[in-house]
């Protein structure tokens, strides 16, 4: 019996709230998703110690994404609109084609990448607002 190790990048996908309403799709022609969370230190040093001293801090996360560019598609449409009008998104991750993770969030950055004789790509950065949460599957 093979033992399972590990997960295949490609079975998870970033899905997309389209129209504010919970229509989630997917961002097309993607090619990889990081999710990053990160602890925010407070430093509690003192002249008696030293050493520096810590304690945990207040929690951040971020994702960032790229991909093929396709300029029709629904997903990066509602992106570049979210960007301009600087309105939060709900993210979504899909894991097996089971929701998994969802954030609000907004992007601070979008890029578009036109090399010659290459594909077109995009790639942007997704700032959480506050945690990500569970979804339930239906």
């Amino acid at each position: 019996m093979a033992e399972d190790i590990g997960l295949n990048g490609a079975d998870i996908l970033l899905y997309v709230d389209v129209d504010g309403l919970g229509d989630f799709q997917p961002l097309a022609g993607q090619r990889g998703a990081t999710r990053e969370r990160n602890a925010a230190t407070i430093d509690v040093s003192h002249k008696l110690d030293k050493y520096e001293r810590f304690i945990p801090g207040r929690l951040s996360s971020t994702m960032s994404f790229d991909g093929l560019w396709v300029p029709d598609d629904t997903a990066y449409a509602a992106l570049e609109a979210a960007y301009d009008d600087q309105e939060t998104i709900i993210a979504r991750l899909i894991q097996d084609g089971e929701p998994w993770k969802e954030a609000d969030g907004f992007l601070t950055s979008i890029s578009e990448g036109f090399p010659d004789q290459e594909a077109a790509t995009i790639s942007a950065n997704f700032q959480v607002s506050g945690a990500w949460r569970d979804v339930e599957s239906s």
